[in-house]
Formats: structure tokens, sequence, C-alpha cells
């Protein structure tokens, strides 16, 4: 299989030389989504459990006495613990994901520890699209693009690209390509 790559290094048509393989798919877009938002909500956690214990820590009276800040402090510093390593944990998981869209379906690629999960949505089979953002990734130009099929987000036919840079464009083809297929 050769691959030609364009300019954009989103967009990489793919022609498969194999004489085996009838079809040829052209990729439209291929993405993986970003972990700078996760990132923002890492540093906004650990610099403000920093600002608490710092202050629990400098001031042993500050919660009546010493043993109910001694203690408040181990619990503040568990549960930014906690959620510090579910984004890290987060930010690796994202890192494994890949987006595509073809001329005829909407791809999704998990790879994990050698487990690789796949999804694949028809654009025939596509009703629509929801687009959100929340406000760091506004701040940071990234969105979420849900695939509605008329399942639920645990069906087979249920998509979401998650964090990816260029959310606009990624509507604006699948604008195209849902019109198409009609």
């Amino acid at each position: 299989m050769t691959t030609n790559t364009d300019t954009d290094a989103n967009t990489r048509t793919d022609t498969d030389t194999d004489p085996h393989h009838r079809d040829s798919t052209t990729v439209l877009f291929e993405t993986g989504p970003s972990a700078k938002p996760v990132a923002v909500k890492l540093g906004v956690v650990a610099i403000s459990g920093a600002i608490i214990l710092g202050y629990l820590l400098m001031s042993p009276e500050s919660l009546g006495n010493p043993e109910t800040t001694r203690i408040a402090t181990y619990v503040v510093a568990i549960i930014g613990l906690l959620i510090v390593l579910r984004y890290v944990i987060r930010i690796y998981l994202l890192k494994r994901y890949r987006y595509r869209i073809t001329e005829d379906a909407i791809q999704w690629t998990y790879t994990l520890l050698y487990r690789t999960r796949a999804r694949e949505l028809p654009f025939s089979q596509l009703r629509g699209y929801d687009y959100t953002q929340d406000r760091i990734q506004t701040l940071l130009g990234f969105g979420t693009v849900e695939f509605l099929t008329g399942g639920t987000n645990q069906s087979l036919g249920f998509l979401a690209y998650e964090n990816v840079a260029q959310p606009e464009e990624i509507r604006h083809i699948i604008r195209e390509q849902m019109q198409d297929s009609k």
C-alpha cells in the first residue's frame, strides 16, 4: 500500500496497489485527540492542590486545632493525587486514539497493550452530529464532535471525536459527505 501525503498534515490519500484488494479508500481527514485541554485541567488541579496544601501546612491552627488541620491536609493530598492520577491516565489514553474520515465512513481506532478496538460508521447510517466545547476547549480551539445514529452511547453506531483540533473543518467534511451520501 502506498501513501500519498498532501501538504496538510491531517489529510492523507491511501492508494491500494495490492491486486487482491479491490477497492481503495480516500482518507479525507485523519487526526487524533489533543491532550492539551486535559493537561490544562491537570495543571489547574495541581496548582490549586498545592496552594491549599501550602496554606494548611503553613497555618496549623487554621481549622481550629493542629490535629484537624493535619487530617484535612492528608485528605486534600489524597484527593489531589487521585485527581492528578486520573488526568495523567486520561492523557495517556487519549494518545492511543485515532480518528479518520473516509469518503464513505467515519472511523475510530483505539490501541492499548496489543489490543485494538475499531468502529466504523457508514455515512448512510449517520443521522446527525453534535458539536460541543467546554470553556477550556473553547479557549484552546478544540472541540468534541459526536456522531448520532439513533442509538445510545453504548451502541455500536455511536462515535465521538474528543478534543479534536479544527472541529469546524470536521463538521464541514461531515456535512459534505452526508449530502453526498443522500
